[in-house]
């Protein structure tokens, strides 16, 4: 650092910052990352979106989704017990859907995962669209389901306009170099009426403000933008959506959020030890014991403060369902 140089500090202004949605300049820092100044996230003073300073190459992004991220075989990421819990939760999207449209309605499902929202619609008379990054995992939904889905991008893809009932896009959005183009795609492809859901972490939960990267779900530099509801309401309504219904409770992610972020301070220097060891990015089997012992212990407590920050309307996880304009 320069001699009298200054270190940057969250809330530093940056008047001449370029947001790369809206196009206006000047941001607040959010994150001043201790890896580099180009993993640092800035808050866009004009539409409220937060995003990384300078965005990874195309090709970087893609790469992280491919053979390590899905396993080749199936599709799946986790140990059984929590792939079961995962059916569970996405066999609850399923059902929350058909209560907006009935069967023989297209649904599209956008960076579907292991295709088990399709699949489950699927059976129950639905015509079903998705999409994937990782050719992994769409080589194992066709081989499990016989759903055929379209590795890329979505503004890349030839759906027709105005042909999808129902549009999910879930914890999808901060990943993507430019969430705009994505809504801004999802509203072309909607029927006139058809239904958006959307969700993403909420950045402006308290876990998030008070434990910085200590949160789970910053994934730096795996998610590129970040919302909270203020930044998000901004985008979809500058996209054509009308806001129907938010909640910002999520058993599925927002407990174990909470715990991770509670261990990583009780064991500093193994940032996200549990979350990775379940996902296979890394071993250590005696650190794993005692941390999974620890967080057993601490998972009440984080369900508890999820379901308080909730009723404030401030939990984890951002559901937005809305509707085309």
């Amino acid at each position: 650092m320069a001699a009298g140089a200054v270190a940057a500090r969250a809330g530093d202004l940056e008047p001449e910052w370029p947001c790369r949605v809206c196009g206006q300049r000047g941001g607040r820092l959010v994150i001043a990352h201790p890896e580099g100044r180009r993993w640092d996230v800035l808050r866009c003073a004009t539409c409220g979106l937060m995003a990384l300073r300078d965005l990874p190459p195309m090709e970087e992004v893609a790469a992280f989704y491919q053979e390590d991220y899905y396993r080749s075989e199936d599709g799946r990421r986790f140990p059984a017990l929590m792939e079961a819990a995962v059916a569970w939760f996405r066999s609850r999207r399923a059902r929350e859907i058909q209560q907006r449209c009935p069967p023989g309605s297209t649904v599209l499902d956008v960076g579907c995962g292991r295709g088990l929202i399709l699949a489950t619609l699927q059976r129950r008379g639905y015509r079903v669209l998705g999409t994937q990054l990782s050719l992994t995992a769409a080589r194992a939904i066709r081989a499990r389901f016989g759903i055929h889905v379209l590795v890329g991008e979505l503004p890349e893809a030839k759906f027709e306009a105005s042909s999808v009932d129902v549009a999910v896009i879930l914890h999808v959005l901060e990943h993507t170099r430019d969430p705009m183009l994505y809504l801004r795609t999802l509203h072309r492809l909607l029927k006139p009426g058809g239904w958006l859901l959307v969700e993403v972490p909420n950045a402006g939960c308290p876990t998030a403000c008070r434990y910085g990267l200590d949160w789970l779900h910053w994934d730096i530099p795996h998610h590129l933008y970040h919302f909270d509801w203020a930044g998000l309401k901004w985008a979809l309504t500058a996209a054509g959506f009308e806001i129907a219904t938010v909640r910002t409770f999520s058993l599925e992610y927002g407990p174990f959020g909470v715990m991770q972020a509670w261990l990583n301070r009780l064991f500093p220097g193994r940032r996200h030890f549990l979350y990775r060891h379940l996902s296979g990015l890394e071993r250590d089997l005696p650190m794993f014991a005692v941390q999974a012992a620890v967080g057993g212990l601490l998972l009440p407590l984080a369900l508890g403060r999820c379901v308080v920050d909730s009723v404030r309307s401030r939990g984890e996880v951002l559901t937005v369902w809305c509707r085309k304009r």
